[in-house]
């Protein structure tokens, strides 16, 4: 072993190389190609941030989007098998610097600008050791660190193509990759089990929810027609409104990047992503007005949803304010829903707008070019089951005492999981680090 010459590396065989990324690529590193809404729809394959999401290291070419191109820019963006991506912006700190492969198609392919992309040189890398490389833990433990986040998390090429890559003859590289292709194959059909049962757990959960708010918990109720298809028959006492009768809309806080790190709360986007119910204390901070407290402020019963994302299935995604947060405001990337007094008990909020039917309605009407996007109007029309507020408290009663019973279970199973996925992790790293040899591994 030899002083690999980066610190955060450590040691690396004898005859290993490090050089740095840039290096790797021929022409180096590039932005992809930016276009107009009116563009999408026809014409050359797209690869996009929700590909370099949706795929395990490589791209799958059966799920890309099309756009319109000219031959000049097929010729500046076009994308050959092997070649590498980046995700170089991104709403989520770890989102950034994603890294796919693309595979060998006889199809015109191009990459949009949310992405920056290289070519390898194949006689000196094999772009499968790189995309292992790059999603080893301290790689990407290293490209998270070199991000830059205000209101999205950035990271530039020069920082992209600096990252210092391990280098094994080509021989090597080849033996590597293939023992992980088999590795990595067989613990992912275990996480893929796991995975299935998490999905049923939460598919029994999500539709217990969706009774519940659209249906009541007794069973003996008169139904009428709610005039909705996808709701369906609602108890006769009840009513539908859609949302824009209820209350009031906001967009949340649009400001500049030095005014964050210090100041009064600030709720973000992953704030509202990765919580039904608002954290009281939010980790954020932003130097905000008076005037601003005032415009973008959260009160018990408001209700934020994200409004903007990479992928369809991140939009809609609902967070209701239990507790007052004093001074707080929200991101721009967010809507603020706040009730009329009287409609809306915030514990049944907190479940009715989390529902998996919901977030379908905003799926089949949101706007997708290269984000997806919703808007006001698009919340407005969303129909509401009302039932009378002392019931709504009632479901919510329920629905929290069985929520416990399914936590218990997937936390189990997301548990079992985390550690298939842990093991993965430290076998991708070990591999591409020289840490252990797989030259003598058979197939």
């Amino acid at each position: 072993m030899k002083d690999s010459g980066v610190p955060w590396i450590g040691e690396i065989p004898e005859c290993w190389e490090t050089i740095r990324l840039k290096f790797l690529l021929e022409g180096g590193l590039r932005n992809g190609l930016f276009k107009k809404k009116d563009q999408f729809g026809r014409g050359t394959k797209l690869v996009n941030v929700s590909d370099l999401y949706s795929g395990d290291f490589y791209i799958n070419d059966d799920t890309l989007e099309r756009v319109e191109t000219t031959p000049k820019e097929v010729e500046m963006f076009g994308v050959h098998g092997g070649d590498l991506f980046f995700v170089r912006s991104s709403l989520k700190l770890e989102g950034i610097a994603i890294a796919a492969c693309a595979k060998e198609s006889e199809e015109t392919r191009v990459f949009e600008c949310h992405l920056v992309g290289g070519r390898p040189h194949k006689n000196r890398v094999n772009s499968r050791f790189v995309t292992y490389y790059l999603h080893s833990r301290t790689i990407r433990d290293r490209l998270i660190s070199l991000a830059q986040t205000t209101t999205m998390t950035t990271i530039s090429q020069d920082k992209i193509g600096g990252l210092p890559v391990l280098v094994p003859k080509l021989e090597e590289q080849h033996a590597i990759a293939s023992y992980l292709d088999r590795k990595t194959a067989a613990i992912d059909s275990i996480i893929e089990k796991k995975q299935r049962l998490l999905t049923l757990l939460e598919e029994k959960r999500a539709a217990l929810i969706n009774h519940a708010v659209t249906k009541g918990l007794n069973p003996d109720v008169p139904m009428k027609d709610s005039g909705v298809p996808w709701i369906g028959e609602i108890p006769e006492h009840w009513r539908v409104m859609k949302l824009g009768y209820l209350g009031q809309l906001q967009n949340g806080l649009n400001i500049g990047g030095d005014s964050f790190g210090s100041g009064d709360p600030f709720i973000s986007y992953g704030d509202v992503y990765n919580n039904a119910i608002l954290p009281s204390n939010p980790v954020g901070l932003v130097r905000s007005s008076v005037n601003d407290q005032m415009k973008y402020s959260l009160r018990v019963g408001d209700v934020l949803f994200t409004r903007t994302s990479e992928t369809i299935d991140d939009i809609g995604i609902a967070s209701t304010c239990l507790q007052e947060i004093s001074k707080v405001t929200f991101a721009g990337f967010l809507i603020r829903f706040r009730p009329l007094p009287g409609n809306l008990a915030p514990s049944f909020s907190s479940f009715l707008f989390r529902n998996q039917n919901i977030q379908g309605y905003f799926a089949r009407n949101v706007n997708l070019v290269t984000r997806a996007s919703l808007s006001q109007d698009i919340l407005k029309t969303l129909p509401i089951c009302l039932p009378p507020l002392n019931e709504q408290i009632q479901i919510a009663a329920h629905l929290s005492k069985m929520a416990l019973a399914f936590e218990q279970l997937d936390r189990f199973l997301v548990r079992q999981v985390e550690l298939l996925k842990e093991r993965r992790q430290a076998l991708i790293t070990a591999a591409v680090t020289g840490k252990i040899d797989v030259r003598g591994e058979e197939a």
